[in-house]
């Protein structure tokens, strides 16, 4: 007697994590030119903030380097929202994507202080106080495991537009299915977030002091507890960042609930609603 078996006849080639980030270079390179729209006018107003809070408040680089955690974790937002709209074939405006990702700003502020956390109190920790250093490294040790579980946070409330306590649900159910893969997503995103101000400090040393050989005070900019290449190279760093997540998501929605057939039929029912207007209207 023959059995009938119920699996699906098509299983979907897993993707694998170099794959997503070289698919995120590729989206950059290929739409290079919208979002430099995007650049503009995510991280130059964040730039600024940090210029007049570094020399307008006479804050130290420990206040600068912590404002531009937060700062970066509300560009990928903005990011992730244009990208969404780009990606379905939305295009919204400047003025519209702002709108979309922060429609519910008390939990975009909540998300820009909650998910670098340990990294803030790492930055403002002086040494002299040990609560703050206990803090900082028991968080930098336990918050990736947490952030594994609600890496789409974030992208849930911007894109699908639930309550917060349900997108921390969905986002839970959506982030337990891949927790490893996410864990290692994080590793190499934090690795990313490195490379960036690694690569702007040392480029900019070898200008200013091999290339150019300006003496004090202009390299004296690189030893007073940060420098703003690194403080820009951060920033620029998070639209990557943040694209490379979005595409996480709709790997991790496809694989769960096929989205991008869900996705491709809605457009398809657009494109015929769409016809058939045309047609009446003729």
């Amino acid at each position: 007697m023959s059995v009938r078996s119920f699996d699906p006849r098509i299983v979907l080639r897993p993707r694998t994590l170099d794959e997503s980030l070289d698919l995120t270079l590729a989206y950059l390179r290929e739409h290079r030119a919208e979002l430099s729209k995007v650049f503009v006018a995510c991280v130059l107003p964040a730039i600024a903030v940090l210029v007049a809070l570094h020399y307008g408040l006479e804050r130290k680089w420990a206040h600068t380097g912590a404002a531009a955690l937060i700062l970066a974790v509300l560009i990928e937002r903005v990011v992730i929202a244009h990208t969404a709209s780009h990606l379905f074939g939305n295009p919204r405006s400047a003025h519209s994507t702002l709108v979309t990702a922060f429609r519910r700003p008390l939990s975009a502020l909540l998300a820009a202080l909650l998910v670098p956390l340990p990294a803030i109190a790492a930055a403002l920790a002086t040494g002299e106080d040990p609560a703050w250093t206990v803090f900082a490294s028991l968080g930098l040790m336990v918050w990736p495991f947490l952030l594994a579980h609600t890496i789409f946070h974030s992208i849930v409330l911007v894109l699908e537009q639930p309550t917060p306590f349900a997108a921390f649900r969905r986002a839970t159910a959506l982030g337990n299915i891949r927790f490893g893969r996410n864990l290692g997503f994080l590793a190499l995103t934090l690795v990313a977030r490195a490379l960036f101000p690694l690569v702007a400090e040392l480029s900019a040393k070898f200008v200013i002091g091999g290339v150019l050989q300006l003496g004090e005070p202009i390299d004296r900019l690189f030893e007073e507890g940060g420098s703003w290449p690194v403080v820009i190279a951060y920033l620029i760093g998070a639209p990557f960042v943040g694209v490379a997540r979005l595409f996480e998501y709709v790997d991790a929605r496809t694989r769960r609930e096929g989205w991008d057939i869900q996705v491709r039929f809605k457009a398809i029912a657009g494109r015929d609603e769409a016809e058939r207007a045309r047609s009446l209207a003729a």
